[in-house]
Formats: C-alpha cells, sequence, structure tokens
C-alpha cells in the first residue's frame, strides 16, 4: 500500500507527493478519499512483560451509522512497528447505531442494543502486541469501543 497527496490533476492524470516507489500499473485498485484515519493502541503485556503469551483471538467492540463499515486491522508483536505479522478487514455494523435527522443533539450511537463486536484467531506467539486500527472508507464513521487480545501465557521452559 502507498499513500501519497495529490499535488495537482488533468481531466487524465494526477500528480502526487511524494513520487511513487513502485509507479502503479493496469489492474491496481485504487482510492482517492479524504484523511486515512489511523489509531495505533499502546504495547500490551498482559501484565507479564517477560513472559513470552500465545496471542489466541483479537476482539473489537465498535459502531458505525454505515452499513459494514470495513475497518483494517493491523497486529504486531515484540515492538516491531515496521513489521506487519497479520493484517484483516473487520465489519462494523448499523445495526445498533441510528442517527434521529440532521441535529447532532439528537444523535443515538448505540443505545439499548449495545455494540458490535468482532473476533478474530492470531494464532501467534510473542511477549507484547499492538494494533492499528484504520478506516480508509470515506465518509463511513466509527466508533471504536474495546479492543482486546485472548491470551494464554506459556511455561517458562518454552521460553
Amino acid at each position: 500500500m502507498q499513500r501519497r497527496r495529490i499535488t495537482s490533476n488533468t481531466a487524465t492524470a494526477l500528480t502526487v507527493s511524494p513520487n511513487w516507489s513502485t509507479t502503479p500499473v493496469a489492474g491496481w485498485t485504487y482510492t482517492i478519499a479524504g484523511p486515512d484515519f489511523q489509531f495505533d493502541t499502546r504495547w500490551n503485556y498482559t501484565d507479564a512483560p517477560f513472559v513470552k503469551k500465545r496471542f489466541r483471538f483479537f476482539n473489537l467492540s465498535g459502531l458505525s451509522v454505515n452499513s459494514n463499515t470495513p475497518v483494517l486491522v493491523q497486529l504486531f508483536l515484540d515492538t516491531k512497528i515496521t513489521l506487519v505479522i497479520k493484517s484483516f478487514t473487520l465489519l462494523l455494523s448499523a445495526a445498533s447505531a441510528t442517527w434521529n435527522g440532521s441535529q447532532w443533539d439528537q444523535s443515538q450511537w448505540g443505545g439499548a442494543t449495545g455494540v458490535f463486536s468482532n473476533r478474530k484467531r492470531i494464532a501467534k506467539t510473542g511477549l507484547s502486541w499492538r494494533v492499528r486500527l484504520s478506516n480508509r472508507t470515506p465518509d463511513q464513521d466509527v466508533e471504536i469501543h474495546m479492543v482486546g487480545m485472548s491470551t494464554e501465557l506459556l511455561s517458562e521452559y518454552l521460553n
């Protein structure tokens, strides 16, 4: 994935900055949109910073005012922020988030119905984890309530 700022355009060409590291060719997928929202969690050690763990499932709870808004999740392990270990997309549903007209003071996020929860199998081991959540879809708001990882401490003999 490459993100670039459009600095000028004509009817048939875009000029971007900085230049492409790999020039796009036919067959590539392009998205021209507003700012790419990203949120990084802190590094999580689950109260055992020096013990190796089995990361079993990633959990995400949140809402969207739009139907099935995709949220890209990138997983990093062991304080290596430049190495994406796993990348996947989870959908946030609009089933529990509603807007009441066009007035902001009358909007309702969630209400009594709760939030939409996702769970994704991770099946990796390490000392710490961190995720980056990205919403790249224009005009589709999301509200993230919780992120978490179910973990299992491994024996000291396996470290």
